[in-house]
């Protein structure tokens, strides 16, 4: 029961990278919005910076794109300049769940709050 909150987020973010329709399973999934201001894009496919590469499943590292905000610097490590994104490769996706975690969670999607 311990880590209760570090597999739920866990199983939300594997849930979140398999919402795939078959016929684009190697689109990219919605980028994450998290409660602190973070927009980060995380990534799982045949052909993403993940591991293993496979479209559908269960994946020991992923690819991460830091669209806006800051994260943490163990996040950073992983980093590399394509331009105007932060594309991060082969991520633990252990790293990508504490920095979920550490941001507040994923900001729901029916918020009513007015920006």
């Amino acid at each position: 029961m311990k880590d209760f909150i570090f597999s739920n987020i866990k199983d939300q973010l594997l849930n979140h990278l398999n919402d795939k329709a078959s016929e684009r399973k190697t689109r990219p999934v919605k980028a994450l919005e998290l409660n602190n201001g973070v927009t980060l894009s995380v990534q799982a496919s045949s052909t993403h910076y993940c591991y293993p590469k496979i479209d559908y499943g269960i994946w020991d590292s992923v690819e991460a794109c830091l669209l806006e905000g800051t994260v943490s610097q163990e996040l950073l490590k992983y980093q590399e300049e394509d331009g105007a994104f932060r594309v991060m490769g082969f991520v633990p996706i252990d790293l990508i769940v504490a920095e979920i975690i550490v941001s507040g969670g994923i900001k729901e999607e029916n918020s009513n709050e007015n920006n």
